[in-house]
């Protein structure tokens, strides 16, 4: 008799088939899987070559820095008078300004805010003619910031608020 096959298997499935005659069709899958594993780069690890790569080797991709916090306080109901306070969190740390009246300007609201010890001068810009958008533009000392309405003593006008 002859070690030759009548057929042979030919193509790279018949070389596996070749070398692994006798075993059972999951030792051959897990063989299989195991070098695709090995031969096949995960794509998480892809990203965190090109994420590596982005940051540290000039590539021209730069990452971007993240915004600043941005807020917008609108006082709503049209008041003819009284005042209202906004608060100031960072981290803990919870402030209210000084009561700005019903028709306080940007400019009185920026005084306002940085005039808190948990803000300091320079820190915000508030822009607009109501409602007004404040800018925490403190170079990522604000990333957690919340400003949020502190009291509403707000009169006249249709339910006046913050």
């Amino acid at each position: 008799m002859s070690t030759l096959e009548a057929n042979p298997p030919r193509g790279h499935f018949g070389v596996w088939q070749r070398l692994l005659r006798g075993y059972g069709p999951l030792a051959v899958f897990a063989l299989m899987i195991l070098l695709l594993s090995v031969l096949v780069p995960s794509k998480v690890h892809d990203d965190e070559a090109v994420a590596a790569d982005n940051a540290g080797s000039g590539s021209g991709a730069a990452a971007a820095p993240p915004a600043d916090p941005t807020f917008t306080v609108a006082v709503l109901g049209d008041p003819t008078g009284g005042t209202y306070t906004l608060k100031a969190t960072l981290g803990d740390d919870t402030q209210e300004t000084a009561p700005l009246q019903f028709n306080a300007a940007a400019p009185d609201l920026d005084t306002a805010i940085e005039a808190l010890s948990n803000v300091g001068a320079d820190e915000v810009t508030v822009t607009g003619a109501g409602p007004f958008t404040v800018v925490f533009d403190g170079d990522g000392d604000f990333d957690d910031v919340v400003l949020a309405a502190g009291q509403n003593n707000l009169t006249g006008g249709t339910s006046p608020g913050l």
